[in-house]
């Protein structure tokens, strides 16, 4: 506390101070050796005396020293101080940065997700219309193979209906013995056949 009265007081101030401080104490320590010298109140006078002088020593020799480590930890504190702030600000600029090449990331994803879900729709659409374009051209080559399937047995029935009519009819003829009259049942039997 009494070294920083003193370093208040300036370059000269601290000698000075400490040099009034005991100039005013003097008279204590004269009236104290008067009475004997031995009163408790003169060996605390020279004790605080010969630490006023040691403190006085000490700071004349340690106060530059002191000051320099305080003004260079200052400095290096400061330093710190500035080197952590642009450290933090280019942490910044790189969060900044990073964050908008994720959001171009992002917004190129939702891209290529769209253009993947078109792909894919139209992709979709192109098969459905491939099978039913198929499925139609399958659907006629069946029809086509069914009538002409119907077709070839309405013929062969005919051939047969013909022929079972043929064979009637000479059943029918065998059965009967008159000549003029089986010739005119096949004449009109073939009639009936070619209509």
């Amino acid at each position: 506390m009494i070294l920083t009265v003193f370093s208040k007081l300036g370059r000269f101030g601290a000698v000075g101070g400490i040099a009034s401080f005991f100039v005013t104490l003097f008279p204590l320590f004269a009236f104290a050796s008067e009475e004997g010298g031995d009163s408790p109140l003169s060996g605390l006078l020279w004790r605080i005396f010969v630490f006023a002088i040691f403190a006085a020593i000490l700071y004349k020799l340690l106060a530059k020293r002191i000051k320099n480590a305080l003004v260079s930890g200052a400095e290096n504190i400061r330093k710190t101080i500035d080197d952590a702030e642009s450290a933090c600000a280019a942490a910044e600029r790189d969060l900044a940065e990073y964050a908008a090449k994720i959001d171009g990331m992002t917004k190129e994803l939702d891209e290529m997700k769209a253009v993947a879900r078109n792909t894919a729709e139209k992709e979709a659409e192109l098969i459905l219309k491939e099978a039913e374009a198929s499925a139609a051209k399958y659907k006629e080559h069946v029809k086509k193979a069914v009538d002409a399937e119907v077709i070839k047995a309405v013929a062969n029935l005919r051939s047969e209906i013909a022929l079972l009519a043929i064979e009637q009819a000479e059943a029918a003829l065998a059965a009967r013995e008159d000549d003029a009259e089986k010739e005119r049942y096949i004449e009109n039997a073939v009639s009936k056949i070619g209509a």
